[in-house]
């Protein structure tokens, strides 16, 4: 692969980790301003929802990265063609495989980043969710 999709994806999550903090600092912002605590548990919730959302765009993303993959393996053993030379067909098939092990890697990593994220932009909503006003109580005595 080459690695578009992985930066490509990368961006699109973090995007997403960036949306859930706006809402973190909103939540804490509406509670000072209203003094009423249960503002950050309110958008935990929101953040909770975001993250259950973004359980089928990761489902979506994941077939996307499979495409490319097969699209990808398809490709390199497209190349093919008998060079009748027992060396040089030993070289092509080592780099084909390397070429497909790195492909495999970018593809696991991509998975992997976009799980770890959605995973935690879940939990930290339904932690707010739950634990909210607690933690806004704690920053007040904390900041006064």
């Amino acid at each position: 692969m080459n690695g578009l999709l992985v930066r490509r994806a990368a961006f699109a999550w973090q995007s997403f980790a960036g949306l859930a903090t706006v809402l973190v600092i909103i939540g804490i912002t509406t509670s000072l301003i209203t003094r009423d605590m249960h503002h950050l548990a309110r958008f935990g919730a929101l953040i909770a929802a975001v993250g259950a959302v973004l359980v089928i765009v990761q489902i979506r993303f994941d077939m996307v990265v499979e495409r490319e993959f097969q699209a990808l393996l398809r490709r390199i053993d497209e190349g093919d063609e008998a060079v009748l030379s027992p060396v040089l067909d030993e070289a092509t098939a080592r780099i084909k495989q390397q070429s497909k092990a790195r492909a495999q890697e970018e593809v696991k990593a991509s998975r992997t980043s976009a799980a770890i994220i959605v995973a935690a932009i879940t939990a930290c909503g339904e932690i707010l969710h739950g634990w909210g006003d607690v933690v806004m109580h704690i920053l007040v005595a904390l900041a006064f």
